[in-house]
């Protein structure tokens, strides 16, 4: 439970960040210089908790293939609900409002460091804070909506169900499985709003 204020604290650097920017009070320069060391002390902080915790290992093929079965099945819940309901969500407003403000580096920066720590904290420390597997994917997915400011009942219903099957991805392989998911999620979203 200790860990939850830090993690949750760590998470809103990278928001801060970006807002620091947005406040030209940092330039572009100190942004990204701040955010590859934010993302490498991410990285390094979580291969440390790894190696402390010597979790179960995955191998990379098991890893791979719930990789692809949560992407597929994100994009079949995501294309579903858009056919229900066009219009996005508060988090996807926010979302392109900061891309069109901040340089394309800096915001897919933004998005891989959002990335890792959310899966951490929602599918890590708050996933072992809970034995029951119901409850834990429950717990989380919940959490994870309303932490993406969902603005209808749809959308939040879209962000519960991104949350369980990341909680799927998370209990049949790891947390690494669960944050690639994540990852590539918010790339590919990333790329969809280039466009």
């Amino acid at each position: 439970m200790k860990r939850i204020i830090p993690v949750y604290i760590f998470q809103q650097v990278n928001v801060l960040l970006v807002s620091l920017y947005l406040m030209k009070l940092l330039c572009i320069g100190e942004l990204t210089i701040l955010q590859i060391l934010y993302g490498a002390s991410l990285i390094s902080f979580l291969w440390m908790y790894g190696q402390r915790k010597q979790a179960h290992k995955v191998n990379m093929k098991s890893r791979m293939k719930w990789l692809g079965i949560g992407l597929a099945s994100l994009l079949i819940i995501s294309l579903c609900f858009s056919l229900i309901h066009a219009q996005g969500s508060t988090n996807q407003a926010n979302l392109i409002g900061l891309q069109h403000q901040v340089p394309w580096f800096s915001f897919l920066l933004f998005l891989i460091n959002a990335s890792m720590v959310e899966e951490f904290l929602y599918r890590e420390i708050l996933w072992n804070l809970v034995r029951k597997l119901d409850i834990r994917v429950a717990l989380t997915s919940v959490l994870f909506a309303l932490a993406h400011h969902p603005g209808t009942i749809l959308a939040w219903c879209l962000y519960v169900s991104l949350g369980m099957f990341l909680g799927m991805v998370r209990y049949k392989s790891d947390l690494w499985g669960s944050m690639g998911l994540h990852l590539v999620w918010n790339l590919l979203v990333y790329s969809l709003l280039l466009f």
